[in-house]
């Protein structure tokens, strides 16, 4: 649907048109260099760009070795489940990585490379290589039907999707920027494989991972009852969840752009913008004064998201 606003309103749609051309440039991302050819769990960071000497460099987001899984997997319990170090520890800590070292084995150890039945998975990983991994997420293709994951399907080639998880960043190293390379990678490498989309699954409780995906430009299309482990006086118990499922359009220029583009957003901008032009003392009357109002609105509207 088209929004028109007329007679006093009519500079409120600069404000509606900064809206979308702010859309559209969040889409349009550099790409991230490679030096190889790049809900589990869980799935969530939070993150902007300035990394610390202890990255080698914005650029160093690579294909995992098999190798490198063990440190992938103690990241991703560190980050997951052990907000409190001390809640869970010995014998049922060590479980836990080996269970968790067990699922990126079963993902991703192909790194990259189709096998037999069209499965294809890597795990990408920031520093390693004695540096100290401090960011990883998983990318796999896999079966879909009727919109969501199909987990009981064995035959390969009707419905694929590539899907992010286990997306997780040192806490030390968070809001630095590292979890956007890595989606960046994600994306990339999901248009190198022969896709035009990207699919996620994020906890309907993570709040700060579905504004964080939301900003990159996925959408919510989809949602399901699932379970996940959680550490209950340090002891693993399996809980009830729900699951949010969110795409990105990979498509290139205006397509994508359109697919991407939240409308319940931008009809809230516009009605905003519309309740704004009563004030004429209020209105932008540059470009940039009218993409600073619309930033301001688009702020609003999220702080008043349930």
């Amino acid at each position: 649907s088209i929004v028109t606003l007329s007679g006093p309103s009519s500079r409120a749609q600069q404000v509606v048109h900064s809206y979308m051309f702010a859309q559209h440039a969040a889409l349009v991302k550099p790409s991230v260099r490679r030096r190889h050819s790049t809900r589990g769990f869980g799935g969530g960071a939070q993150c902007r760009v300035t990394l610390s000497p202890r990255v080698r460099s914005a650029d160093a987001v690579e294909v995992a070795r098999r190798g490198e899984f063990p440190e992938a997997a103690r990241l991703i319990v560190r980050s997951f489940f052990l907000d409190d170090p001390s809640v869970l520890t010995g014998a049922s800590l060590r479980s836990l990585e080996r269970q968790q070292e067990r699922d990126l084995n079963q993902r991703y150890s192909g790194g990259g490379v189709t096998d037999g039945r069209g499965r294809r998975g890597a795990l990408l990983r920031i520093g390693g290589d004695g540096v100290g991994m401090v960011a990883c997420v998983g990318l796999q293709v896999l079966p879909f039907a009727d919109g969501v994951m199909s987990r009981s399907a064995t035959e390969m080639g009707e419905d694929m999707r590539p899907v992010v998880a286990n997306l997780v960043v040192e806490k030390a190293m968070r809001r630095k920027g590292l979890a956007v390379e890595l989606m960046a990678e994600c994306e990339r490498l999901a248009v190198e494989w022969g896709f035009d989309e990207l699919v996620l699954l994020v906890d309907a409780q993570n709040r700060k991972a579905r504004q964080l995906y939301s900003k990159l430009g996925y959408k919510e299309f989809a949602s399901e009852e699932a379970s996940e482990l959680e550490v209950v006086d340090g002891r693993l118990v399996e809980q009830p969840c729900s699951n949010v499922y969110m795409r990105r359009s990979l498509k290139p220029g205006l397509a994508g752009a359109i697919e991407n583009v939240d409308y319940v957003q931008l009809a809230l901008v516009a009605l905003a913008a519309a309740a704004a032009a009563a004030n004429r003392d209020a209105l932008p009357t540059t470009p940039e004064e009218a993409a600073a109002l619309a930033a301001t609105l688009l702020s609003q509207v999220a702080a008043a998201a349930p």
